[in-house]
């Protein structure tokens, strides 16, 4: 592995600094519906990522680590899709459906567009940070100009670093910086 020397001190410093300020704020959490469905049904919701917020269309939007939860203005229930299935806590209690499939029950125009990208991406000029939630903490994955890739830090157990470094076509990591030796940050690494 070679070490990502050419990434100028100052913008990675502002990088993490920014990361480590939204560290401080405590975690997003499901309310009201959206906490109904994800305890239902938590292995298909994942956690949240973010807090629950509105979209342009006035629908409610919370991206979770593996899709995204809808509380739609529409038919005013809540959903959760992966992309492709959606599971909704409607008159029927949750039911599971394909994207492109409607119940009886909902309006035409009801239904979530295919999630956004599930991690946010700070972009400053070409170095690219993308922070991972990896459950207890996050894995910081760098990105240089020159297609180099770095992780910091790989989270336990869980899949969820290594899910996401598929997702956005890592196939090689040039540099894996661990911050200390303990389990919960080297596991999918290795």
């Amino acid at each position: 592995m070679k070490c990502l020397v050419r990434i100028p001190t100052i913008v990675l410093g502002a990088a993490l600094l920014t990361i480590s300020t939204g560290l401080a704020q405590t975690a997003p959490e499901f309310k009201l519906g959206f906490k109904a469905l994800a305890d239902q049904v938590p292995s298909v919701v994942g956690q949240p990522i973010e807090e629950e917020h509105y979209g342009p269309n006035g629908d409610s939007l919370q991206q979770t680590t593996t899709g995204l939860m809808v509380w739609r203005k529409a038919d005013n229930f809540p959903c959760f899709t992966n992309g492709s299935r959606s599971w909704i806590n409607g008159p029927f209690g949750v039911q599971e459906r394909a994207n492109d499939e409607r119940f009886e029950w909902e309006s035409p125009a009801a239904g979530p567009q295919a999630p956004p990208a599930r991690v946010p991406t700070v972009e400053a000029r070409s170095l690219k940070l993308h922070v991972i939630d990896v459950g207890q903490g996050d894995s910081l994955l760098l990105q240089t100009p020159d297609g180099k890739n770095a992780l910091i830090d790989g989270g336990s157990a869980g899949t969820a670093a290594l899910q996401y470094l598929r997702s956005q076509g890592v196939q090689h990591l040039d540099a894996v910086i661990l911050t200390h030796p303990h389990e919960d940050h080297w596991t999918p690494t290795s």
